[in-house]
């Protein structure tokens, strides 16, 4: 009954099945022309290999980046790992 509860308050304020996914999305990808970083943890079990790579070949200008040993949660489960692999997207010319 908790979970119908939690499901019913998010359909009021615009959160329906399916979750996390807009099918307009994908299409629209192009829409930006500059660099783009996709970082996905190699055991994340919420979000699919195959939509992180689906950004990153939408995307002009995508780059994928896989943590291993990381889920879902890969800032706080490798922060220091992840953080390099950001600064070096923003520093690299």
């Amino acid at each position: 009954m908790c979970k119908y509860r939690v499901f019913r308050f998010a359909s009021l304020i615009g959160f329906k099945p399916p979750y996390l996914y807009n099918p307009q999305l994908r299409s629209r990808l192009d829409r930006y022309g500059g660099p783009a970083l996709i970082v996905w943890g190699q055991h994340d079990s919420l979000v699919p290999r195959a939509h992180a790579e689906a950004y990153s070949t939408g995307f002009k200008n995508g780059r994928l980046e896989v943590l291993k040993n990381c889920g879902h949660s890969l800032y706080a489960e490798a922060p220091e790992p992840a953080a390099e692999i950001v600064q070096h997207f923003l520093t690299d010319d």
